[in-house]
């Protein structure tokens, strides 16, 4: 598997949110997250996960808000390659 940096995933989360921001989502429930790791690569996708057509490979998701402080950003990060690495082993 091709696990991103926490950082990697970090910078994926604030971009994220920064575009719900400028979208004005509605984050009354937070985004949902969810990190994809495959042999091949890794993503972020985030929204509804009915739109998410490739199941390849190791997933992890929480939820974030666009208020989280950079603490939870980097939590949110760790816990998403957490869940991916648990998924493998």
């Amino acid at each position: 598997m091709n696990y991103p940096s926490m950082q990697d995933v970090y910078t994926q989360l604030t971009d994220i949110v920064m575009g719900c921001i400028e979208e004005q989502w509605d984050d009354s429930e937070g985004i949902e997250v969810r990190l994809q790791v495959t042999r091949d690569g890794w993503g972020v996708h985030f929204g509804d996960p009915g739109y998410d057509t490739d199941h390849s490979g190791v997933w992890g998701a929480t939820t974030i808000r666009t208020d989280a402080t950079q603490e939870e950003f980097v939590a949110a990060a760790e816990y998403l390659i957490e869940q991916c690495r648990d998924m493998a082993a």
